[in-house]
C-alpha cells in the first residue's frame, strides 16, 4: 500500500490487523504521518512501514487485494 498518511484508528485497528492472524504480510509506503505501530508482537508484527518523500511520491497509487475470490486492483492519483 502507498498513501499520503494513515491516521484512521478504524483502519489500522480494523481490517489491517484482522488480516494478520491469517499470515498476511503488509508493506506500506507512507509519505506523511502514520499512527500505526508496525512490528508489535501479536498485533502488527507482519506490517512494515517505510516513509518516503519528494518527487517519488507524486504519482498514481495502486492498491491490490487478493483473497480466495480473486484479485481486486484499485488505482488513484496523488493529485
Amino acid at each position: 500500500m502507498k498513501m499520503n498518511s494513515l491516521v484512521d484508528r478504524a483502519t489500522d485497528r480494523g481490517p489491517l490487523t484482522r488480516a494478520l492472524p491469517d499470515g498476511v504480510r503488509i508493506d506500506m509506503i507512507v509519505r506523511g504521518i502514520c499512527c500505526l505501530r508496525p512490528g508489535v508482537p501479536g498485533l502488527s508484527e507482519n506490517i512494515r512501514v517505510v516513509r518516503c518523500s519528494g518527487a517519488s511520491s507524486e504519482h498514481e497509487r495502486v492498491f491490490q487485494f487478493t483473497d480466495v475470490d480473486g484479485t481486486r486492483t484499485y488505482m488513484g492519483s496523488a493529485i
